[in-house]
């Protein structure tokens, strides 16, 4: 565990070398994925059923057969056995938050287009008494700057809303039965996991890591949603979406800035 959550770590840091990386995760690969082979190589998809507390680890990180699981299998986490599944509509109501220094290229007003029933914020014309009178969504799509407090319980995880910040509590009263979170390392905040959970969010998608603004950002939110509009799972979506950031940017990217663009988002299935 010490050593998955190092590697977490040393991603958004990038303070490690690609070949320290590596090697750690095709040994981790072998500790934890070779005894399950026959599993894991008929199956068509993996949910890592964790523990709260290891939200830090990246399981999907791991090699199998020398080469990240997360490019080989749609993956799911989740805290407990949940059997529900989700009928996506472009009927669903939605909500859609966009801050122009997070989302740069407006990807936010992609996803705008697919639902008729939609409200669309300019993040700067938002405030939190705005927010607090919306009534609830199917969908959430929120692009905009968000903080993770790793090593501390007593201050807040929280989304930037101008001169004010958005809690959990904000989002978890709207009820989503998808909520995607183009904000840093809301995919490992255990106060938005635990808020989403309680109010009966189905799917939680966020990064686990620093992402970019625009560009690979831009893009895992169109390719998800249109695969999603097409009839995938959230965890599918997800599966094509980081797939296909993995090959355009292979081209160009050193290992780091690779990974920082293809892998830092997560699917939850909460409910």
């Amino acid at each position: 565990i010490n050593n998955l959550e190092k590697i977490y770590f040393d991603l958004e840091a990038m303070s490690s070398s690609k070949f320290a990386i590596i090697n750690r995760i095709q040994w981790l690969g072998e500790q934890i994925l070779s005894p399950l082979e026959q599993f894991v190589q008929r199956c068509q998809a993996i949910n890592f059923i964790i523990p709260e507390k290891l939200v830090k680890c990246p399981f999907d990180l791991l090699h199998y057969r020398r080469k990240p699981l997360f490019l080989q299998k749609p993956i799911t986490y989740s805290f407990s056995e949940v059997n529900s599944s989700l009928t996506f509509s472009e009927d669903w109501s939605a909500l859609i938050i966009s801050d122009p220094t997070a989302d740069p290229e407006n990807a936010a007003a992609i996803v705008q287009e697919i639902f008729a029933d939609s409200v669309y914020y300019n993040i700067q014309e938002l405030t939190l008494e705005k927010l607090s009178l919306i009534q609830p969504k199917d969908l959430v799509l929120i692009s905009a700057h968000g903080s993770v407090y790793l090593n501390s319980s007593e201050q807040q995880d929280h989304i930037i809303l101008n001169q004010e910040l958005i809690l959990p509590a904000y989002l978890s009263r709207l009820s989503p039965k998808l909520i995607y979170l183009d904000s840093c390392q809301l995919g490992v905040s255990h106060q938005f996991i635990q808020s989403l959970k309680r109010s009966k969010t189905q799917y939680y998608i966020a990064p686990i890591l620093s992402n970019e603004a625009g560009k690979s950002s831009t893009q895992t939110i169109q390719l998800f949603f249109e695969s999603l509009k097409a009839g995938s799972s959230p965890t599918l979506a997800l599966f094509k979406a980081r797939t296909q950031l993995y090959q355009q940017f292979k081209q160009t990217d050193a290992y780091l800035k690779l990974m920082w663009r293809a892998f830092p988002f997560r699917v939850y299935h909460l409910n």
